[in-house]
Protein backbone atom coordinates (compact mmCIF):
# COMPACT_ATOMS: atom_id res chain seq x y z
CA UNK A 1 0.00 0.00 0.00
CA UNK A 2 2.95 2.82 0.38
CA UNK A 3 5.21 3.78 -3.13
CA UNK A 4 8.81 2.86 -2.90
CA UNK A 5 9.17 7.00 -2.18
CA UNK A 6 7.10 6.37 1.74
CA UNK A 7 9.50 3.56 2.23
CA UNK A 8 12.48 5.18 1.72
CA UNK A 9 11.55 8.19 3.65
CA UNK A 10 10.53 5.76 6.54
CA UNK A 11 14.09 4.08 6.05
CA UNK A 12 16.22 8.07 6.16
CA UNK A 13 14.27 8.51 8.95
CA UNK A 14 15.18 5.39 10.69
CA UNK A 15 18.86 6.35 10.04
CA UNK A 16 18.26 9.65 11.04
CA UNK A 17 17.04 8.51 14.49
CA UNK A 18 20.50 6.81 14.83
CA UNK A 19 22.33 9.85 15.39
CA UNK A 20 19.99 11.48 16.63
CA UNK A 21 19.87 9.16 19.72
CA UNK A 22 23.43 9.20 19.94
CA UNK A 23 23.29 12.63 20.14
CA UNK A 24 20.84 11.84 23.13
CA UNK A 25 22.48 9.65 24.91
CA UNK A 26 25.58 11.46 25.33
CA UNK A 27 23.91 14.17 26.54
CA UNK A 28 21.82 11.74 29.12
CA UNK A 29 25.04 10.42 30.10
CA UNK A 30 26.28 13.68 31.10
CA UNK A 31 23.12 14.63 33.09
CA UNK A 32 23.77 10.92 34.71
CA UNK A 33 27.63 12.11 35.80
CA UNK A 34 26.33 16.10 36.69
CA UNK A 35 23.56 14.44 39.15
CA UNK A 36 25.48 12.14 41.29
CA UNK A 37 24.23 13.43 43.94
CA UNK A 38 20.82 14.59 42.92
CA UNK A 39 16.79 13.59 43.93
CA UNK A 40 16.51 10.15 41.76
CA UNK A 41 12.95 12.42 40.41
CA UNK A 42 15.17 14.98 39.08
CA UNK A 43 16.74 12.63 36.98
CA UNK A 44 14.27 10.84 35.97
CA UNK A 45 12.58 14.26 34.76
CA UNK A 46 15.43 14.90 32.83
CA UNK A 47 16.25 11.52 31.56
CA UNK A 48 12.56 11.00 30.45
CA UNK A 49 12.32 14.50 29.01
CA UNK A 50 15.49 13.62 26.85
CA UNK A 51 13.46 10.13 25.71
CA UNK A 52 10.45 12.57 24.60
CA UNK A 53 13.14 15.28 22.45
CA UNK A 54 14.52 12.60 21.06
CA UNK A 55 11.18 10.99 19.74
CA UNK A 56 10.03 14.41 18.96
CA UNK A 57 12.90 14.69 16.50
CA UNK A 58 12.53 11.56 14.99
CA UNK A 59 8.42 12.25 14.36
CA UNK A 60 9.82 15.91 12.82
CA UNK A 61 12.19 13.93 10.62
CA UNK A 62 9.64 11.64 9.45
CA UNK A 63 7.16 14.73 8.41
CA UNK A 64 10.45 16.51 6.71
CA UNK A 65 11.02 13.25 4.70
CA UNK A 66 7.95 12.88 3.83
CA UNK A 67 7.63 16.05 2.33
CA UNK A 68 10.66 15.85 0.52
CA UNK A 69 9.65 12.87 -0.71
CA UNK A 70 6.30 14.27 -2.25
CA UNK A 71 8.11 16.61 -3.82
CA UNK A 72 10.88 14.89 -5.78
CA UNK A 73 8.82 14.06 -8.71
CA UNK A 74 9.69 16.17 -11.55
CA UNK A 75 7.65 18.85 -12.82
CA UNK A 76 7.00 19.47 -17.01
CA UNK A 77 9.14 22.57 -17.84
CA UNK A 78 7.48 25.43 -19.50
CA UNK A 79 10.17 26.22 -22.16
CA UNK A 80 12.12 23.76 -24.20
CA UNK A 81 15.48 24.16 -21.98
CA UNK A 82 16.88 20.91 -20.85
CA UNK A 83 18.26 20.74 -17.22
CA UNK A 84 21.74 18.98 -17.37
CA UNK A 85 22.06 16.96 -13.98
CA UNK A 86 23.81 18.35 -11.38
CA UNK A 87 27.37 18.09 -10.39
CA UNK A 88 28.69 14.70 -8.69
CA UNK A 89 29.72 15.87 -5.86
CA UNK A 90 32.30 13.34 -3.17
CA UNK A 91 29.79 10.96 -1.43
CA UNK A 92 30.42 10.48 2.71
CA UNK A 93 29.65 6.73 4.39
CA UNK A 94 26.97 8.59 5.25
CA UNK A 95 25.91 9.22 1.81
CA UNK A 96 26.35 5.40 0.82
CA UNK A 97 24.30 4.20 3.36
CA UNK A 98 21.26 6.44 2.13
CA UNK A 99 21.90 5.18 -1.36
CA UNK A 100 21.49 1.91 0.17
CA UNK A 101 18.64 2.42 1.84
CA UNK A 102 16.44 4.25 -0.93
CA UNK A 103 17.85 1.36 -2.41
CA UNK A 104 16.70 -1.88 -0.70
CA UNK A 105 13.76 0.18 1.49
CA UNK A 106 11.10 -2.30 0.30
CA UNK A 107 13.22 -4.96 1.61
CA UNK A 108 14.38 -3.61 4.42
CA UNK A 109 11.27 -2.37 5.84
CA UNK A 110 9.89 -6.15 5.36
CA UNK A 111 12.59 -7.32 7.99
CA UNK A 112 11.54 -4.33 10.26
CA UNK A 113 7.74 -5.51 10.04
CA UNK A 114 8.27 -8.60 10.78
CA UNK A 115 10.58 -8.13 14.00
CA UNK A 116 8.24 -5.52 14.91
CA UNK A 117 4.99 -7.55 14.82
CA UNK A 118 7.21 -10.33 16.99
CA UNK A 119 7.57 -7.39 19.45
CA UNK A 120 4.25 -6.81 19.77
CA UNK A 121 3.00 -9.83 20.04
CA UNK A 122 5.61 -10.32 23.05
CA UNK A 123 3.45 -7.19 24.38
CA UNK A 124 0.12 -8.85 23.54
CA UNK A 125 1.66 -11.93 25.74
CA UNK A 126 2.50 -10.12 28.59
CA UNK A 127 -1.27 -8.35 28.97
CA UNK A 128 -2.48 -11.99 28.59
CA UNK A 129 -0.24 -13.37 31.23
CA UNK A 130 -1.37 -10.26 33.63
CA UNK A 131 -5.04 -10.97 32.76
CA UNK A 132 -3.95 -14.94 33.65
CA UNK A 133 -2.62 -14.27 37.04
CA UNK A 134 -5.54 -11.88 37.94
CA UNK A 135 -7.77 -14.64 37.06
CA UNK A 136 -6.31 -17.81 38.38
CA UNK A 137 -4.48 -18.83 41.44
CA UNK A 138 -5.47 -15.76 43.58
CA UNK A 139 -7.35 -15.74 47.18
CA UNK A 140 -8.29 -12.74 49.34
CA UNK A 141 -5.80 -11.52 51.58
CA UNK A 142 -6.54 -10.59 55.68
CA UNK A 143 -8.75 -8.27 55.86
CA UNK A 144 -6.91 -5.99 57.84
CA UNK A 145 -4.34 -5.98 55.23
CA UNK A 146 -6.79 -4.73 53.21
CA UNK A 147 -7.67 -2.05 55.21
CA UNK A 148 -4.27 -1.30 55.95
CA UNK A 149 -3.88 -0.88 52.20
CA UNK A 150 -6.45 1.46 51.96
CA UNK A 151 -4.61 3.67 54.46
CA UNK A 152 -1.79 3.95 52.91
CA UNK A 153 -2.96 4.78 49.30
CA UNK A 154 -4.78 7.95 51.07
CA UNK A 155 -1.64 8.56 52.79
CA UNK A 156 0.11 8.98 49.42
CA UNK A 157 -3.03 10.77 48.05
CA UNK A 158 -4.24 8.15 45.94
CA UNK A 159 -8.26 8.88 45.21
CA UNK A 160 -8.63 5.72 43.54
CA UNK A 161 -9.52 2.01 45.25
CA UNK A 162 -6.69 -0.11 44.92
CA UNK A 163 -6.92 -4.15 45.39
CA UNK A 164 -4.52 -6.26 47.53
CA UNK A 165 -4.35 -9.69 46.18
CA UNK A 166 -2.17 -13.00 46.77
CA UNK A 167 -1.11 -15.26 43.93
CA UNK A 168 0.76 -18.41 43.67
CA UNK A 169 2.01 -17.17 40.42
CA UNK A 170 4.26 -14.56 41.58
CA UNK A 171 7.37 -14.52 43.23
CA UNK A 172 7.75 -10.60 44.18
CA UNK A 173 5.01 -8.33 44.59
CA UNK A 174 3.80 -6.35 41.41
CA UNK A 175 1.40 -3.72 40.32
CA UNK A 176 -0.88 -4.22 37.42
CA UNK A 177 -3.78 -2.00 35.84
CA UNK A 178 -4.05 1.82 35.40
CA UNK A 179 -7.93 2.27 35.64
CA UNK A 180 -8.74 -0.22 38.44
CA UNK A 181 -4.91 -0.76 39.94
CA UNK A 182 -4.37 -4.19 41.74
CA UNK A 183 -1.34 -5.78 43.82
CA UNK A 184 0.09 -8.91 43.92
CA UNK A 185 1.55 -10.37 46.27
CA UNK A 186 3.17 -13.85 46.84
CA UNK A 187 0.95 -16.25 48.68
CA UNK A 188 1.94 -16.27 52.43
CA UNK A 189 4.39 -12.88 51.96
CA UNK A 190 1.99 -11.23 54.47
CA UNK A 191 2.55 -13.60 56.95
CA UNK A 192 6.42 -14.50 56.38
CA UNK A 193 7.38 -11.15 56.96
CA UNK A 194 7.51 -8.33 59.71
CA UNK A 195 4.61 -5.62 59.36
CA UNK A 196 6.60 -2.82 59.02
CA UNK A 197 8.09 -4.82 56.23
CA UNK A 198 5.19 -5.46 54.24
CA UNK A 199 4.13 -2.00 55.01
CA UNK A 200 7.29 -0.77 53.06
CA UNK A 201 6.64 -3.18 50.42
CA UNK A 202 3.29 -1.72 49.57
CA UNK A 203 4.65 1.20 49.93
CA UNK A 204 6.75 0.94 46.97
CA UNK A 205 4.15 -0.53 44.59
CA UNK A 206 1.19 2.15 45.82
CA UNK A 207 4.17 4.57 44.70
CA UNK A 208 3.88 3.20 41.12
CA UNK A 209 0.22 3.44 41.16
CA UNK A 210 0.52 7.46 42.05
CA UNK A 211 3.01 8.14 39.66
CA UNK A 212 1.15 6.41 36.82
CA UNK A 213 4.11 4.39 35.84
CA UNK A 214 2.01 1.41 34.99
CA UNK A 215 0.24 3.11 31.82
CA UNK A 216 4.14 5.08 31.06
CA UNK A 217 5.67 1.48 31.00
CA UNK A 218 3.39 0.14 28.70
CA UNK A 219 3.91 3.63 26.04
CA UNK A 220 7.05 3.06 26.88
CA UNK A 221 7.60 -0.54 26.00
CA UNK A 222 5.69 0.31 22.55
CA UNK A 223 8.33 2.77 21.54
CA UNK A 224 10.94 0.30 22.14
CA UNK A 225 9.50 -2.02 19.78
CA UNK A 226 9.26 0.14 17.37
CA UNK A 227 13.02 1.71 17.91
CA UNK A 228 14.24 -1.79 18.71
CA UNK A 229 17.18 -1.43 16.48
CA UNK A 230 18.04 1.96 18.04
CA UNK A 231 20.71 0.84 21.21
CA UNK A 232 20.99 4.45 22.15
CA UNK A 233 17.00 4.70 22.77
CA UNK A 234 16.99 1.43 24.38
CA UNK A 235 20.14 2.39 26.70
CA UNK A 236 18.41 5.46 27.54
CA UNK A 237 15.05 3.47 28.26
CA UNK A 238 16.88 1.35 30.55
CA UNK A 239 18.01 4.06 32.85
CA UNK A 240 14.56 5.61 32.70
CA UNK A 241 13.05 2.49 34.38
CA UNK A 242 15.77 2.25 36.68
CA UNK A 243 15.35 5.94 37.95
CA UNK A 244 11.37 4.96 38.24
CA UNK A 245 12.81 2.17 40.39
CA UNK A 246 14.63 4.70 42.41
CA UNK A 247 11.83 7.70 42.75
CA UNK A 248 9.65 4.86 44.35
CA UNK A 249 12.47 3.72 46.61
CA UNK A 250 12.36 7.36 47.60
CA UNK A 251 8.56 7.76 48.07
CA UNK A 252 8.33 4.29 50.66
CA UNK A 253 11.54 5.47 52.73
CA UNK A 254 9.99 8.96 53.01
CA UNK A 255 6.91 7.08 54.35
CA UNK A 256 8.04 4.41 56.53
CA UNK A 257 9.51 4.91 60.04
CA UNK A 258 12.28 3.13 59.79
CA UNK A 259 14.52 2.94 56.72
CA UNK A 260 16.20 -0.39 58.08
CA UNK A 261 12.63 -2.01 57.23
CA UNK A 262 12.40 -1.23 53.61
CA UNK A 263 16.07 -2.48 52.73
CA UNK A 264 15.78 -5.65 54.76
CA UNK A 265 12.30 -6.50 52.85
CA UNK A 266 14.82 -5.20 49.76
CA UNK A 267 16.82 -7.79 50.67
CA UNK A 268 14.93 -10.24 51.55
CA UNK A 269 13.70 -10.38 47.50
CA UNK A 270 17.57 -10.52 46.12
CA UNK A 271 17.22 -14.30 45.21
CA UNK A 272 14.29 -13.92 43.56
CA UNK A 273 13.25 -14.45 39.73
CA UNK A 274 12.79 -11.15 37.76
CA UNK A 275 9.47 -9.65 36.94
CA UNK A 276 7.69 -9.09 33.68
CA UNK A 277 8.29 -6.08 31.85
CA UNK A 278 4.40 -4.76 31.48
CA UNK A 279 4.10 -5.13 35.13
CA UNK A 280 5.92 -2.85 37.80
CA UNK A 281 7.63 -5.31 40.00
CA UNK A 282 9.25 -4.55 43.41
CA UNK A 283 12.47 -6.13 41.80
CA UNK A 284 13.71 -7.28 38.36
CA UNK A 285 17.53 -8.94 38.83
CA UNK A 286 19.67 -8.95 41.72
CA UNK A 287 22.36 -6.70 41.01
CA UNK A 288 20.23 -3.98 40.30
CA UNK A 289 18.36 -4.64 43.30
CA UNK A 290 21.63 -4.46 45.37
CA UNK A 291 22.09 -1.75 43.72
CA UNK A 292 19.21 0.33 44.98
CA UNK A 293 19.65 -0.99 48.63
CA UNK A 294 23.56 0.38 48.19
CA UNK A 295 22.34 3.66 47.14
CA UNK A 296 19.77 4.18 49.65
CA UNK A 297 22.53 3.53 51.83
CA UNK A 298 25.35 5.92 50.94
CA UNK A 299 22.54 8.49 49.08
CA UNK A 300 24.80 8.67 46.04
CA UNK A 301 23.27 8.13 42.78
CA UNK A 302 24.59 4.71 40.58
CA UNK A 303 27.22 6.49 37.96
CA UNK A 304 28.36 5.04 34.78
CA UNK A 305 30.08 2.53 34.20
CA UNK A 306 33.21 2.32 32.07
CA UNK A 307 31.69 -0.07 29.47
CA UNK A 308 29.03 2.56 28.96
CA UNK A 309 31.02 5.45 28.76
CA UNK A 310 33.31 3.44 26.04
CA UNK A 311 30.46 2.72 23.97
CA UNK A 312 28.85 6.66 24.24
CA UNK A 313 32.59 7.68 23.02
CA UNK A 314 32.62 5.32 20.43
CA UNK A 315 29.52 6.01 18.96
CA UNK A 316 30.15 9.47 18.66
CA UNK A 317 33.01 8.88 17.00
CA UNK A 318 31.55 6.62 14.85
CA UNK A 319 28.64 8.44 13.53
CA UNK A 320 31.20 11.70 13.51
CA UNK A 321 33.07 9.30 10.45
CA UNK A 322 30.00 8.38 8.82
CA UNK A 323 28.81 11.70 7.95
CA UNK A 324 32.08 13.51 7.57
CA UNK A 325 35.18 11.06 6.35
CA UNK A 326 34.74 10.72 1.95
CA UNK A 327 34.30 7.24 1.14
CA UNK A 328 36.50 6.16 -1.16
CA UNK A 329 35.78 6.80 -5.32
CA UNK A 330 35.34 3.67 -7.35
CA UNK A 331 38.35 4.70 -10.11
CA UNK A 332 36.66 2.15 -12.88
CA UNK A 333 33.85 4.08 -12.26
CA UNK A 334 33.48 6.78 -15.43
CA UNK A 335 32.66 10.37 -14.39
CA UNK A 336 30.44 12.55 -15.67
CA UNK A 337 31.41 15.59 -16.50
CA UNK A 338 29.88 18.60 -15.61
CA UNK A 339 30.12 21.83 -17.44
CA UNK A 340 29.43 25.67 -17.81
CA UNK A 341 26.83 27.34 -19.28
CA UNK A 342 26.71 27.37 -23.04
CA UNK A 343 24.03 26.45 -26.06
CA UNK A 344 23.88 23.51 -27.83
CA UNK A 345 21.64 24.25 -30.80
CA UNK A 346 19.47 21.04 -32.17
CA UNK A 347 18.11 22.00 -35.54
CA UNK A 348 14.51 21.19 -35.73
CA UNK A 349 14.56 19.20 -38.67
CA UNK A 350 16.24 16.34 -36.50
CA UNK A 351 14.27 16.58 -33.11
CA UNK A 352 12.80 13.04 -33.69
CA UNK A 353 16.63 11.81 -33.59
CA UNK A 354 18.63 14.85 -32.60
CA UNK A 355 22.03 15.64 -33.81
CA UNK A 356 23.42 18.52 -30.98
CA UNK A 357 25.32 21.18 -33.24
CA UNK A 358 27.33 23.36 -31.10
CA UNK A 359 26.73 27.13 -31.81
CA UNK A 360 29.03 28.84 -33.78
CA UNK A 361 31.52 31.41 -31.63
CA UNK A 362 30.26 29.01 -28.44
CA UNK A 363 33.46 28.10 -26.52
CA UNK A 364 33.53 24.42 -24.86
CA UNK A 365 35.07 24.59 -22.01
CA UNK A 366 37.21 22.64 -20.38
CA UNK A 367 35.86 19.35 -19.10
CA UNK A 368 37.16 19.79 -15.16
CA UNK A 369 35.44 23.47 -15.07
CA UNK A 370 32.31 22.36 -16.31
CA UNK A 371 29.22 22.92 -14.05
CA UNK A 372 26.27 23.31 -16.25
CA UNK A 373 24.37 22.48 -19.64
CA UNK A 374 21.47 24.06 -21.25
CA UNK A 375 19.96 22.66 -24.39
CA UNK A 376 17.68 25.00 -26.94
CA UNK A 377 15.99 24.18 -29.86
CA UNK A 378 16.58 26.49 -32.91
CA UNK A 379 13.54 26.65 -35.26
CA UNK A 380 16.32 28.73 -37.66
CA UNK A 381 18.60 25.85 -38.90
CA UNK A 382 16.96 24.18 -42.19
Amino acid sequence: MLNNEVLSAICRTFLHSIWQGVVAAAIAGAVLAFTRHSSARKRYNLLGAILLISLAATGTTLYIELQTAGATAPAPEATADIAAPAPIAAQTYWDVLVNYLNTHAPFIMLVWSIVFLFKCFRMGFGFYHIYYIRHHKTSEPDQNWSERLQLLAKQLGIPKAVKLVESALVQVPLTTGFIRPCIFVPVGLLTQLPADQVEAILLHELAHIRRRDYLVNIIQSFAESIFFFNPALLWISARLREEREACCDDVAVAHTPHTSSYLHALVSFASQSPAGRLEMALSKKRNFLLNRVKRMLTRENQQLTLMEKSILFIGVIVISAFTMIPAPVDQNEPLTPPAENFIVYIPATTRTQPSPLIAKDTVVPDRQQATNYSFQYDTSIN
